[in-house]
């Protein structure tokens, strides 16, 4: 999972980068279409044959991908909107979301030591998110809430899919359903990309995909309340790549708060192990 939000972490930048010349479903739709040689590639190595892509659950699938589509577009959208470190941030909502939807759509135990770690991580988000004054109205927040929570039942729909699908097929038919829809969109909107502009889009696609198997892997290995905090590192990542890129300022109420998201998911994640 570690890994997983470091790669997260890099396509954010370039979705950042590229959305003040691109729309965003022509960025979603290079993030998935790259994002299918991963998944392909993983997919061989693990069965050869056409029996490998065969599923008994395409309406799961298909909500799988209308889940993340919609966190991944919803949050692209708050990318220009606001600075990177507010949008992460708020972003983690979809921990808080996580934890509690767990418990009715999986049937996980919301112990006392899951709440108080949720509570205290997301009491850090707060004090990361106070109106900072750097953008305007509430668009932005509007659409990374949205994001947040697209993204809590779409990694709940994972869990349930994991009981019966192999990672790479369930990331093969997300990203390959998402292609598709993203591609349809394109007739409504499209800008000739530049060399260069091309050449960040195929990273991004290939790392944003290269991600997802690893996120994919580490909900199939443990209880989706356990696995969501360690999102929480995205936080450092996006402060400092929005320090170096674009200049976003740090000061003592975000080291606070970065501090006390990354205490809270430590904290819980040797509770559960214990």
């Amino acid at each position: 999972m570690s890994m997983a939000v470091f790669l997260f972490s890099i396509v954010d930048v370039l979705a950042k980068m590229l959305a003040s010349d691109y729309p965003v479903n022509q960025i979603i739709f290079f993030r998935m279409l790259f994002g299918l040689l991963p998944a392909i590639i993983l997919l061989r190595s693990f069965s050869v044959g056409s029996s490998a892509l065969y599923t008994r659950r395409p309406l799961t699938h298909l909500w799988r991908a209308a889940t993340g589509l919609g966190a991944m577009g919803l949050f692209f959208y708050a990318l220009p909107l606001m600075p990177l470190g507010d949008a992460v941030a708020l972003s983690f909502a979809k921990t808080l979301f996580l934890a509690l939807l767990a418990v009715p759509l999986l049937g996980e135990r919301l112990t006392m030591g899951r709440m108080i770690g949720t509570c205290v991580g997301f009491l850090g988000v707060i004090l990361i998110i106070r109106p900072s004054g750097a953008y305007e109205g509430w668009a932005g927040p509007a659409f990374a809430l949205a994001s947040a929570l697209c993204f809590a039942l779409s990694m709940i729909t994972i869990r349930r899919l994991s009981a019966t699908e192999s990672t790479p097929l369930i990331v093969l038919y997300y990203t390959a359903t998402a292609t598709l829809v993203s591609g349809v969109s394109l007739l409504w909107g499209w800008v000739t990309p530049t060399p260069s502009a091309l050449g960040l889009f195929i990273v991004l696609g290939v790392v944003g995909g290269t991600g997802q198997l690893f996120m994919t892997a580490a909900f199939r290995r443990a209880p989706a309340s356990v696995v969501g905090p360690f999102n929480y590192a995205a936080i450092i990542w996006a402060a400092l790549f929005g320090y170096l890129i674009w200049h976003e300022q740090l000061d003592i109420v975000f080291a606070i708060g970065a501090t006390t998201i990354i205490v809270s998911g430590v904290w819980l994640a040797r509770h559960e192990t214990v």
